[in-house]
């Protein structure tokens, strides 16, 4: 199969994109079940399910049909509310677009299809780089056991996979926020690895502006800039440094990992 073959694959799974809260339903379970399918070597999808599950609140007006639905070109081509939800929506779409696949493809044939379809690709050579770490990774379980070097090369193969995403995916849609909701998103982003959008799991909890006021202040310095979640070295450093261990954490030691994940995952995918 080709690149294009593997997204209509995926594709087919989502309900039409006009269903703005069933295609993001449907890419949180996506995400959820890629992740509890194997949990030893999947956490990008993991931390993914959260994420996509927590856009949802911010594509509610779509819902109640308060925000029309524009086309990419459209939704870039001036600045207001209508256009920055519906980038939040592309992006969500985007995202699933340009990962998702290579999930499915390294899961039903290993990495060898892989290195056929994306060495040399200028978007995804860094994509193959990650999967040929976690490859090298995975090849250290012995008895169904990582050993300690894998499961570290397991890790830093998925925070490359949520760089690439943060800087080729999300990166170029931020930029075209207006100033208004740029300041909306630095002011709400959070992240508690908990599907609700009304209770907090403290445990886990992390707010972008807190980490920057605490401990971003060299980095306010480089970029020039107070708190900002759309500039890249800003909304990196917190999610390095604060949710991917916070992730490592949760997934040792919440015992109710299995109940989020199940919620999650109780979806109907279209066609799988």
């Amino acid at each position: 199969m080709t690149i294009n073959e593997w997204k209509t694959y995926c594709q087919k799974m989502l309900p039409p994109e006009h269903e703005v809260l069933q295609r993001n339903k449907a890419i949180t379970s996506v995400y959820a079940k890629l992740y509890w399918s194997n949990r030893d070597i999947f956490k990008w999808a993991g931390m993914a399910a959260f994420a996509s599950h927590h856009v949802s609140f911010g594509l509610i007006p779509f819902m109640v049909e308060a925000v029309p639905i524009l086309d990419i070109k459209t939704a870039c081509s001036q600045r207001g509310l209508t256009n920055d939800l519906n980038l939040i929506r592309h992006l969500n779409n985007s995202i699933f677009d340009d990962i998702a696949w290579v999930h499915f493809a390294y899961s039903k044939h290993g990495i060898k299809p892989l290195r056929e379809l994306m060495t040399g690709h200028p978007h995804y050579q860094n994509m193959l780089d990650a999967f040929e770490i976690l490859e090298a990774g995975r090849q250290t379980a012995h008895r169904q056991q990582l050993t300690p070097e894998g499961q570290q090369k397991i890790w830093h193969s998925n925070t490359l996979l949520l760089r690439h995403e943060q800087e080729f995916v999300v990166q170029p849609v931020f930029t075209r926020l207006g100033a208004t909701f740029q300041r909306l998103l630095t002011f709400c982003a959070s992240l508690d690895f908990n599907p609700s959008h009304t209770k907090t799991d403290w445990r886990y909890h992390s707010s972008f502006l807190s980490y920057m006021c605490l401990y971003g202040k060299q980095i306010m310095l480089n970029t020039k800039s107070f708190p900002n979640l759309t500039i890249l070295p800003q909304r990196w450093a917190w999610l390095e440094n604060k949710i991917v261990l916070n992730w490592q954490r949760n997934e040792q030691t919440d015992e109710k990992l299995e109940e989020k994940f199940q919620k999650m995952m109780d979806f109907d995918i279209l066609d799988e």
